[in-house]
């Protein structure tokens, strides 16, 4: 057996491109007369088991890719981080500074790793986890170092904290460590919440989603489950609708795939308009030329009507009437295009554009399971009706409307159940992902809905469900 470790790391120069070595090296058709060209020895590799390794193996040639098996093997969970890290991690690093022996001169609990791990760092493994818990030890080990000569650090008269039943002394310490400000009842410094923002920064990751989230009911944003290299993730996407010229935008640095099921999600929408009551009858005699009709008056068409419905939504009743089935758990109805004077597009994008982004624009998104969460925002959007904000989705969605399973089911619903999601709407077909790889202790806090559709996932992402105008069609 020959291990070739991060295969996705190699790189072409000018001396070759050792791709084209490893397509000999992996190939049984003629690997049995390799020839290494630095030791000018000939030997036979066709009785040889390679086990390559790669952290992405989308930068691996696809020639080579296609000589080999590929396995996933997915990266730690939170609770895995979390017991590798109180068992190994945190007495290395303590050790490794000097705060463990001849006497520990630090506590990490284990709600100072959860810190850390939801909101620091972003992987598989434990090596960025390490590297954070290393620099917070690094901060009490200068306070450690400098308090047992009582020399200044930078002129800053701070210190650590007071021992118990004692006066605060005129020690100085490192000011990262001045944060740190509690003591453990067995009299040793605890690492607080405190001490990790004063080192390490604010939190890198879930500031976003938090926002989103607090943002309250909006129509347009909803929770999608993503899952990545470094394991699963809540991904928010909104919408939003501005007078335009037909055009889809979209922003967040996504990849081929994921751009294709936005299209996609749009395509299904403006198809099934009709259906789901976002354009009518009287929407579709304006396009043709016909004025008033749908609850405006003479010749309106399709011009907004009243100031509370969400911007960008163009109403075919009257404002309380429309207001009034909303309330009743209906929908608010959409024409399909607005009086700006013409403007290019078709359907829902005549005379405006629509714009979906992916927050954390510094993270490469990509893949097909976003579908039907940007079909459930583009109906959230233009039907003025917000989706459930303790619900996240995932699945890939075809032009007919068939919800398609995906990956990562696993790392997906650890995911919402670390960030506080209730509720989550699966591919009917990863019901046997969910059933074999869930931890039954995750399982047993989410309500997991499985849907075949979109009408299935429209049914159970909006309050009351979704009415539509023709089900049959859908």
């Amino acid at each position: 057996m020959m291990l070739l470790d991060e295969l996705d790391k190699m790189g072409a120069d000018s001396r070759g491109d050792p791709a084209a070595a490893m397509l000999e090296v992996l190939d049984p058709e003629q690997n049995h007369a390799f020839t290494d060209h630095y030791l000018g020895m000939p030997f036979d590799l066709s009785r040889v088991t390679f086990l390559a390794t790669a952290n992405d193996p989308r930068t691996i040639p696809g020639p080579l890719r296609d000589r080999m098996e590929m396995i996933d093997v997915p990266g730690y969970t939170s609770e895995e981080k979390h017991h590798i890290a109180m068992t190994h991690v945190v007495p290395r690093v303590l050790d490794e500074h000097g705060l463990l022996r001849p006497k520990p001169r630090l506590t990490i609990p284990r709600e100072a790793v959860e810190i850390v791990v939801r909101s620091y760092t972003r992987e598989a493994g434990v090596r960025g986890l390490q590297r954070c818990l290393a620099s917070l030890c690094r901060a009490a080990a200068v306070h450690a170092a400098h308090a047992s000569d009582n020399k200044g650090v930078g002129g800053n008269n701070v210190v650590l904290a007071s021992p118990p039943g004692g006066s605060n002394s005129n020690r100085s310490l490192h000011p990262a460590a001045a944060a740190m400000s509690r003591i453990g009842p067995d009299g040793i410094p605890v690492v607080t919440r405190e001490l990790i923002e004063k080192v390490l920064g604010p939190p890198r990751y879930d500031g976003a989603s938090n926002d989103l989230r607090s943002s309250g009911l909006i129509p347009g944003i909803v929770a999608g489950l993503s899952w990545t290299a470094v394991g699963g993730d809540i991904m928010y996407i909104e919408a939003a609708v501005m007078p335009g010229t037909g055009q889809l935008q979209l922003t967040g640095q996504l990849g081929d795939v994921i751009k294709e099921s936005a299209h996609i999600a749009m395509s299904w929408v403006q198809s099934h308009a009709q259906t789901l009551g976002l354009v009518d009858d009287a929407a579709s005699s304006s396009e043709s030329g016909g004025g008033g009709g749908g609850g405006g008056s003479g010749g309106s068409g399709g011009r907004r009507q009243g100031g509370n419905l969400p911007p960008g939504m163009y109403a075919s009743a009257p404002p309380t009437q429309a207001v009034q089935t909303a309330a009743a758990g209906g929908h608010w109805p959409v024409r399909g295009h607005h009086d700006h004077g013409g403007g290019g597009g078709h359907g829902l994008l005549r005379g405006r554009n629509v714009h979906i982004h992916l927050p954390q624009g510094a993270i490469p998104k990509d893949g097909p399971s976003a579908g039907v969460t940007m079909c459930s925002a583009l109906v959230s959007l233009f039907s003025g009706r917000p989706v459930r904000v303790d619900t996240a989705m995932t699945g890939e969605v075809s032009l007919r409307g068939l919800v398609l399973p995906v990956g990562g089911i696993k790392e997906k619903l650890i995911a919402a159940h670390q960030n506080g999601v209730t509720r989550v709407l699966v591919p009917a077909r990863n019901l046997s992902d969910v059933e074999h790889e869930v931890p039954d202790s995750v399982k047993a806090e989410l309500t997991i809905v499985p849907c075949a559709t979109m009408a299935d996932v429209l049914e159970n992402a909006f309050e009351g469900g979704y009415r539509l105008v023709t089900p049959s069609k859908l």
